[in-house]
């Protein structure tokens, strides 16, 4: 405020209040340095301005006025990517005007992940693993991975690299990013699954199965994925043996051979080792003595079986009383049998295989050798009539006949009887029967056919003799026949007593004396 005195000799005098007012123009004392805020926060500009009031204010985005905003202070409630600028304030009275200093605010992004590794994945076990995100956010953006246990140690980048992973580091793993904004940003979580390759924990050993029978094959495996399983017979692919187990329902030798299986999954194959299956064969009896068998006595007998079958083959033979002892071969020899010694024979041939073969019945005749019983004597017999020899045999087969005279067969003399039905001197001689069969032979003891002949009177005393009494007189008579030749002499009065000579003497004959005489021969 200001007056004036003004003052002479005479006395003073004082203007009225004259009040000077002086206006300053605006000077900014303090403002907002740049800053940077999280996106979504809140961002706050403000000057301290000194100067004659009234001051006006009026901010500018990227010198762009900003409607409404004219106090001391701009704020912004949430910001968003597109609040980043320069900002400044213009402060302004009626002396003049400031400008602010440049304000640069910095819009800071929270993290985002843009990209990652697949929620699901499957590797195997020996193989390398890296899990990976891709975020955006402003930097620096800090990494940390985490599985079941937790935060991973050391795995703060945004990949994490397991270089050789195990069945233990299967599980759920994901990544937090973080900045100076939040919220932190995590991954989806990605579920490790760690496959193995197959292993053989037990197997088939070898087999042997009879033919028929059944043979199964079977591995048990591990692995993951769940393997596949292919079985090879001899090196080569079994069609449709693609299971754990291979069975072979009823085999045959076509079978037998070397098997395996390779089981396969997508982390890698192994092999089962090569398991051998044979295959026996039960017996089979491919020829054997014929089915009728006769010998005679005293001769040796083999019987026989040839036998294909897996071996060792046993064989037993058998007859009618039941197993033979210490029969047990392919071959069976009786080496002089006897009547005792006929029947039926087979022979069960056996192994480890069933069922048993057992051969066709082989039937066993004992044949003998003809063997004489009884025979005629030697024989005498008168000509003309009967003469009869004979033989009585035993022998199988039945034997067969043959009469010999004088050592000659004789035509059609082949029975055990030999009938002469009226024999004369001719058929006088010796006589034998030969009895044969498939056995052998016999010959009967030579007998004597002896033939008598009747007495036949080849001389004798005329018919008519005269004698004078007292002379002698002799009759006589010549006679053949069989010796001894018996006489008997006969007259009138009959057989004369003593008159059994060829001769008759009387040795003076009287008239007594004289009649018919004859003999009797």
């Amino acid at each position: 405020t200001y007056y004036c005195i003004g003052s002479n000799s005479c006395g003073s005098v004082q203007s009225s209040n004259i009040v000077l007012t002086v206006k300053e123009t605006p000077e900014i004392s303090s403002q907002s340095s740049s800053f940077a805020v999280c996106k979504g926060s809140s961002a706050n500009f403000s000057v301290t301005a000194t100067g004659s009031t009234p001051l006006s204010y009026q901010w500018y985005k990227d010198n762009v006025s900003i409607g409404g905003a004219t106090n001391s202070t701009y704020p912004i409630s949430s910001t968003s990517t597109s609040s980043a600028a320069t900002y400044s304030c213009i402060v302004s009275n009626s002396c003049g005007n400031i400008t602010s200093s440049n304000i640069v605010l910095t819009i800071n992004t929270a993290p985002v992940i843009t990209a990652q590794t697949s929620t699901t994945v499957s590797v195997c076990s020996g193989q390398s693993m890296t899990f990976s995100v891709t975020a955006t956010g402003t930097a620096p953006l800090s990494y940390q991975w985490y599985d079941g246990s937790g935060a991973i140690s050391g795995a703060t980048g945004n990949t994490y690299t397991i270089n050789s992973v195990s069945s233990s580091d299967a599980g759920n793993y994901y990544c937090s990013v973080s900045n100076s904004c939040s919220p932190n940003a995590t991954s989806s979580t990605i579920v490790l699954t760690v496959n193995t390759a197959p292993t053989i924990s037990a197997q088939s050993t070898n087999q042997t199965v009879c033919s028929g029978s059944a043979a199964n094959f079977s591995v048990t495996a591990s692995g993951s994925p769940t393997p596949s399983y292919q079985w090879y017979y001899n090196n080569s692919a079994i069609s449709s043996a693609n299971n754990n187990q291979y069975a072979i329902s009823s085999v045959s030798s076509s079978n037998a051979g070397s098997y395996y299986c390779i089981i396969t999954n997508s982390c890698g194959a192994t092999s089962s080792t090569t398991k051998a299956l044979t295959v026996n064969s039960a017996p089979t009896i491919n020829s054997q003595t014929g089915s009728s068998v006769s010998l005679c006595v005293g001769q040796s007998m083999t019987f026989s079986v040839n036998a294909t079958g897996t071996a060792p083959l046993s064989y037993q033979w058998y007859n009618g009383s039941g197993a033979i002892g210490g029969a047990s071969g392919s071959n069976y020899t009786i080496n002089s049998i006897t009547t005792s010694d006929a029947g039926t024979y087979y022979c069960v041939v056996s192994n480890s295989c069933s069922p048993n073969a057992t051969s066709n019945n082989i039937a066993l005749t004992v044949l003998t050798a003809p063997s004489l019983t009884a025979q005629s004597a030697d024989q005498t017999v008168c000509n003309g009539a009967a003469a009869n020899f004979s033989v009585t045999a035993s022998g199988s087969p039945s034997p067969s006949y043959q009469w010999y005279y004088n050592n000659s067969a004789i035509s059609t003399a082949t029975n055990n009887q030999y009938a002469i039905s009226s024999a004369s001197s001719a058929n006088a001689g010796s006589y034998y029967c030969l009895v044969s069969n498939s056995c052998g032979t016999v010959t009967s003891s030579s007998k004597l056919l002896t033939i008598n002949t009747a007495p036949s009177i080849t001389a004798q005393t005329s018919s008519s003799v005269s004698r004078c009494s007292g002379q002698n007189m002799t009759f006589s008579v010549t006679a053949t026949g069989t010796a001894p030749l018996y006489y008997q002499w006969y007259n009138g009065n009959g057989a004369i007593s003593g008159a059994s000579g060829s001769t008759y003497t009387i040795a003076s004959v009287s008239t007594a004396h004289a009649g018919t005489y004859y003999c009797v021969v």
